[in-house]
């Protein structure tokens, strides 16, 4: 695939350092940093939102990426964790050389759950001029797309969660921005593409049992969902999927 962006999180320079040396970065666009992960799991070794709190060790593996790094290098953080804000973290790590920022705009306490922080978004801007501030977190219409760049003046938006079951987003806020309006998804687009992403999946995989979670994504909001959600969650195979 084309623009891919590798992305990394730890919690040791050393470590970025050893991953760099083992890159193929033929394959890859740019070197995303992610400060921003709010996983207990990954915020429990210091990593993710968690190193934004350890701030001078993050300059520091940022540092390390853009010297060891032919390709761009981005990062990603998060509006707040627990003693830094992502004013606090941009103002000391301004003077390096990253290619873009992206912000969530929730804290780490908030995870993935509750209102934006437009205005902590904003500032961070305002603090990055000259380099590329995406958006991102609670965006899942294309009006929520359009309203937080207006809101913020931030340079694009990073869509995740709001791309689960609905890989559609991505060419309606296009449509959106350009006339106005968008085309509904609809029942019958959704069942083939759920379908077109399990054969894709397939492709690296057994069986569906991992897929499940985002199968049920696909559904998730109309009348039956309960009663599809029961059935997909015991799907095994491509054909079990299609007589659903």
């Amino acid at each position: 695939e084309k623009n891919v962006i590798l992305q990394l999180f730890g919690n040791k320079p050393e470590s970025f350092k050893k991953a760099l040396k083992i890159i193929d970065f033929s394959r890859f666009k740019g070197i995303d940093i992610n400060f921003g992960c709010p996983a207990h799991k990954v915020t429990k070794t210091g990593s993710g939102a968690a190193l934004m709190d350890n701030i001078k060790v993050a300059k520091e593996i940022i540092k390390i990426t853009l010297d060891n790094s032919p390709i761009p290098v981005s990062i990603k953080i998060r509006s707040q964790v627990k003693n830094t804000s992502a004013i606090d973290f941009v103002k000391y790590i301004k003077d390096l050389p990253i290619s873009a920022l992206m912000i969530h705009g929730r804290s780490l306490k908030q995870g993935f759950t509750g209102e934006i922080d437009i205005q902590m978004i904003k500032k961070v801007k305002q603090l990055l001029p000259n380099i590329p501030v995406l958006a991102n977190g609670g965006i899942n219409t294309p009006e929520q797309a359009k309203e937080i760049l207006e809101k913020t003046n931030t340079d694009g938006i990073g869509i995740a969660r709001g791309a689960w079951g609905n890989p559609f987003i991505f060419k309606q806020i296009k449509q959106y921005f350009k006339k106005g309006k968008y085309i509904p998804k609809k029942e019958k687009q959704i069942k083939k593409t759920a379908i077109q992403h399990a054969k894709y999946f397939l492709k690296y995989s057994n069986d569906l049992e991992a897929l499940r979670k985002q199968l049920i994504q696909y559904f998730k909001g109309q009348k039956n969902a309960s009663e599809l959600r029961q059935k997909i969650i015991n799907i095994k195979n491509l054909d079990e999927l299609k007589n659903i």
